[in-house]
């Protein structure tokens, strides 16, 4: 990643200010400070919008981040996922890419053409064959969002497929097209966690030289309650509470981070109103059949120049 001009302010002084708004009931101290750490070397202004990913239930503490990088910017866009300690000299643990084919111009053809999207070293032998499997079985609108390189989590973590689309219902018929290997009971469990649940933004399968039998499982929450620090989807949470998947106070913990502001960020010479949403939830049917639940907490940067700018103008 190039410096921009603003290069002296790091990614990690505008993540903190996120953090400050996280609770103990969602992460450790060391577990947040290890995130933010994570993105020290990134500067300021390379990402408008970056992610605390929190794990709900039992397992929470450690703390891992996310950030968007536009195209352009050192190649085409994508998310830069980096998995966190919390604990030690290291904080990132591993660094794994997810490009975002719905904002590339080469859309799913990149995933043909891997040269347009990703290195052609992703795809190692058997790994198309099977990639072009799962996209044969997509129904009528459903589309592969983002491919991501895995690999740095070990043995058999290959590529990711994100996908978007499948209409209701036809989750359990789509990993059956693909001989998905996982339980379907535990499918089940991801696709109906609780009744009356938000909208599945997408799923996730990882493949190598074939589908493996992890699962996950987006939920996307509503964007504009949240400005106001309301959850809309509060009640579902607790159904999804009581069935064993997070506390209540987690619960209340995630509509407390919700809310926005304005302030004037260091690299900046204008305000910004500074979003805080819950972006969406990850229900996970690890490839050890382990479950777990995250929540992703976002971190969004609107520069209010532009607007400033047109209001001094009439």
């Amino acid at each position: 990643m190039k410096a921009g001009p603003n290069a002296g302010r790091a990614l990690a002084d505008v993540l903190a200010l996120a953090a400050a708004h996280v609770s103990p009931a969602l992460a450790s101290r060391e577990g947040l400070s290890a995130a933010v750490a994570a993105v020290r070397d990134v500067p300021a202004d390379t990402s408008p919008c970056a992610y605390l990913e929190c794990r709900l239930g039992a397992d929470a503490g450690r703390v891992d981040t996310a950030f968007f990088i536009p195209e352009g910017t050192d190649g085409p866009a994508r998310w830069i996922e980096r998995d966190c300690s919390e604990s030690g000299a290291r904080s990132v643990i591993a660094e794994h890419v997810l490009y975002d084919l719905a904002s590339n111009p080469a859309g799913t053809a990149g995933l043909r053409n891997p040269s347009t999207t990703v290195q052609r070293s992703l795809f190692a032998p058997g790994v198309r064959e099977v990639c072009d499997r799962v996209l044969s079985a997509l129904p009528r609108g459903a589309r592969l969002v983002y491919i991501g390189d895995m690999s740095a989590r070990g043995k058999g973590a290959g590529i990711r497929l994100c996908i978007a689309g499948l209409p209701n219902r036809s989750h359990l018929a789509f990993l059956d097209a693909v001989a998905w290997p996982g339980s379907r009971g535990g499918a089940r469990l991801l696709l109906e966690p609780a009744a009356a649940a938000p909208p599945i933004a997408m799923i996730h399968l990882d493949v190598d030289g074939r589908v493996r039998p992890g699962l996950g499982v987006e939920y996307a929450f509503a964007r504009v309650p949240q400005l106001a620090g309301r959850l809309a989807e509060s009640s579902w949470l607790a159904q999804v509470a009581d069935r064993g998947w997070c506390t209540r106070a987690q619960c209340h913990a995630l509509e407390a981070y919700c809310g926005a502001e304005v302030r004037t960020l260091p690299h900046h010479l204008w305000p910004s109103t500074l979003v805080r949403r819950v972006n969406h939830v990850k229900f996970q049917l690890r490839a050890d059949r382990r479950r777990e639940l995250k929540a992703y907490l976002c971190l969004e940067i609107r520069p209010r120049r532009a607007k400033a700018k047109r209001d001094s103008t009439r």
